[in-house]
């Protein structure tokens, strides 16, 4: 909610993604709206990017890419348990 990459990477840090709080972009907001076209036309920019985690708190995304979501609540945010999800991601 609101969350300022410094805020995001700060957390990541403590949650034991001391490898990997390495936040390198944002998705473009396309006109289709769906955030999986979006995940997809960032990726294809940055084919340098190997290994990668969604934080998202919605669900439109393409299927191969449900592999690599982790499901915020809009009202919550990060937390200790989505943090967890995504050190299994990374990993």
């Amino acid at each position: 909610i609101g969350q300022t990459v410094k805020e995001i990477k700060t957390f990541l840090k403590l949650a034991g993604l001391r490898r990997h709080p390495n936040i390198i972009g944002f998705t473009p907001n396309l006109k289709t709206g769906f955030r999986g076209d979006e995940v997809e036309s960032w990726l294809q920019k940055h084919k340098e990017v190997t290994q990668y985690v969604i934080v998202d708190d919605g669900s439109d995304f393409l299927d191969h890419q449900k592999d690599y979501l982790v499901q915020t609540e809009w009202d919550v945010g990060l937390n200790w348990f989505f943090a967890d999800q995504m050190r299994d991601i990374l990993r």
